[in-house]
């Protein structure tokens, strides 16, 4: 008799342990996916900031105190020599988020 196939039971032993492996990566796969989305945002959100940041710095007089685009609200707090702008939006996990930069006033 030849014996150089596998049998049903180590077939079924070896797909058990690979669906076993799956159950257990997929959630983290779809939680590290859901980071990566979020990192992104926060990322889009701190460049728009700081491009906003710049233009009220070179020209206060154009740029407004509060502005809200694409659901993230922009707010700048001029200081006595400096100035502070603060993102705030929603991520997209439903966590609220604030990051805030600051510029010296010219």
């Amino acid at each position: 008799m030849n014996n150089n196939g596998f049998t049903l039971i180590e077939v079924i032993c070896a797909f058990s342990v690979l669906m076993i492996a799956a159950v257990f990566l997929s959630p983290l796969l779809i939680e590290m996916r859901l980071e990566q989305k979020a990192l992104s945002e926060k990322r889009n959100t701190i460049l728009t900031l700081q491009n906003k940041l710049h233009e009220y710095t070179s020209d206060p007089s154009s740029a407004g105190g509060n502005q809200t685009e694409n659901s993230i609200e922009f707010i700048f707090t001029p200081h006595s020599n400096y100035i502070e702008g603060c993102a705030l939006w929603e991520r997209v996990d439903e966590e609220k988020e604030k990051e805030c930069l600051y510029a010296p006033l010219q």
